[in-house]
């Protein structure tokens, strides 16, 4: 009896001492697994850097090699981030998020002093960039127009349906002759049947059903449109005036070309400025 329950204990720490062996044989291959894939000057970048080993793309190690440059750079330069200067780090939870969030203002203010000081942009470069990129600042195209419209139920009967198309083109043919929106106005006065707006305003493209809009903004000035038949009823449309096209002013763009002219001269001096960090670097990929 003392024998088998001897054996049974044996068999039990065999038993957990596999076990334990497998699991420290399975931490050390995931350790082993964060395998080398850069080296930048002195520094390392691990697969796991990647976040998802899945998803490698030689764009996401571009971006740790530059980061892993920029941070290299920002130390030889004495340029360093203090506690006080992050507001936030008392709403960051782990010790990663405060390692990133020290390193983004890091890299941040060592853009500042290297590239984002040394731009400068006069009034004359506004007023260029505004010249060569005008049609970038097309004001939405306009038109006045009136209509006539009969509105159709799913509920009603074909013949009503017949009825209402039937009298529709016969408007339009009236139209087609001369006779004004006003006429016709007067014509079905207090009829529900046939709503007649003679003049609409200025609408923008957009403000209408897409049928209609389609047409109002096809159509030439004095043109009236065929019958546009629709889910709700039948249309005609009649464009009063087309706006001509017109541009948002120099004087109400200045800040925002001043942006995109800031923009690009930073992506400009950057890649300049990289590419000189590159080139003065090691870097060897190892996939």
């Amino acid at each position: 009896m003392i024998n088998r329950l001897k054996n049974k204990l044996n068999i039990k720490l065999i038993f957990l001492s596999v076990v334990s062996f497998c699991l420290l044989l399975d931490i050390s291959l995931s350790t082993a697994e964060d395998r080398i894939i850069a080296i930048v000057n002195d520094e390392f970048i691990t697969e796991s850097e990647l976040k998802d080993k899945n998803d490698f793309s030689y764009i996401k190690l571009s971006y740790l090699i530059e980061k892993k440059l920029q941070l290299q750079t920002a130390k030889k330069r004495g340029i360093t981030v203090q506690q006080e200067e992050i507001p936030s780090f008392k709403e960051i939870i782990s010790e990663e998020e405060k390692k990133e969030a020290v390193e983004q203002l890091t890299i941040f203010k060592l853009l500042n002093k290297d590239i984002k000081s040394r731009i400068s942009i006069n009034d004359k470069e506004l007023e260029e960039y505004y010249i060569l990129n005008k049609e970038l600042f097309i004001l939405p195209e306009e038109v006045r127009v009136g209509y006539v419209f009969i509105p159709i139920k799913t509920s009603d009967s074909p013949e009503n349906i017949n009825l209402s198309n039937k009298k529709i083109n016969n408007i339009l043919s009236d139209l087609k002759i001369n006779t004004s929106l006003k006429d016709i106005s007067t014509r079905y006065n207090g009829s529900i049947d046939v709503q007649v707006i003679d003049d609409l305003g200025v609408i923008k493209r957009g403000d209408l059903l897409k049928e209609l809009d389609i047409t109002a903004f096809s159509l030439r000035e004095g043109e009236i449109s065929d019958v546009i038949y629709t889910s709700s009823g039948f249309y005609i449309l009649k464009v009063l005036e087309k706006k001509s096209l017109k541009y948002k002013t120099f004087e109400d763009l200045t800040d925002l070309i001043r942006e995109k002219v800031f923009q690009e001269k930073s992506e400009k001096l950057y890649k300049e400025w990289i590419y000189n960090i590159k080139t003065s670097s090691f870097i060897e990929l190892r996939i």
